[in-house]
């Protein structure tokens, strides 16, 4: 009876946690197809995929930031290619060359088609910079 009594006493913000992490692990249901394939309604995306989903686009969007933001403060962002590396071809190009990478490899990443590949490149090019 105590006990009862302790959870309601709990405040707003941690019943709606308490809730939403009991909602995250139920599982969802699925209907069966004919084939013995199961699928879910677009309104029952697997948790698993909306994970993977944000984690893609978290990676993508810091491929997107610099690339994006390249064209409106080009002169802040040349600053980070080294010395070594300027003056072989104008800065504008190089620049914006390189944000067309990210701009392919943030893409790839979100359309999650051989993610190997891209997960690959952006890993090295992040341990580049």
């Amino acid at each position: 009876m105590e006990q009862a009594s302790h959870n309601t006493a709990l405040t707003f913000p941690a019943t709606l946690l308490i809730n939403a992490s009991r909602a995250i692990a139920t599982p969802l249901p699925s209907k069966k197809l004919a084939r013995g394939n199961t699928t879910t309604t677009p309104s029952q995306v697997p948790t698993e995929k909306l994970a993977n989903f944000i984690l893609r686009a978290s990676v993508a969007f810091a491929f997107l930031y610099p690339a994006i933001n390249a064209w409106f403060d080009p002169d802040s962002w040349l600053a980070y290619f080294p010395k070594f590396m300027q003056g072989y071809v104008p800065d504008p190009i190089l620049l914006h060359s390189f944000g067309a990478v990210e701009i392919v490899i943030a893409l790839w990443i979100l359309s999650n088609r051989k993610i190997f590949i891209p997960s690959a490149v952006a890993t090295l090019m992040l341990l580049a910079i």
